[in-house]
């Protein structure tokens, strides 16, 4: 990740709120963001958000490119980043 390629099948959840610029057939070149679509959820609390996060990344569908949702679903699933305040991106 990233890579290029072209979007096979591209089918967004509606589970979430979707921010994408491809659709099926787009051609992922070299001189692209690398983040090619973004999942908004909410919730209730920070575990009924992440619930929904692990839902719609389940649900949400691309072949062609490689992606990273297993890394997300794991990372959303993990008991450390579940508690909140045992993260820390470093700013």
């Amino acid at each position: 990740l990233p890579a290029t390629g072209k979007v096979m099948h591209h089918k967004p959840t509606p589970a979430a709120r979707t921010d994408t610029g491809i659709q099926q057939g787009s051609e992922i070149g070299v001189h692209y963001d690398p983040m090619i679509s973004k999942l908004i959820v909410h919730g209730q609390n920070r575990q009924e958000a992440l619930d929904n996060l692990v839902d719609a990344l389940k649900q949400y569908q691309i072949v062609g490119v490689p992606n990273n949702i297993p890394f997300l679903t794991a990372c959303a699933q993990h008991k450390v980043f579940q508690q909140g305040g045992a993260t820390n991106t470093g700013f």
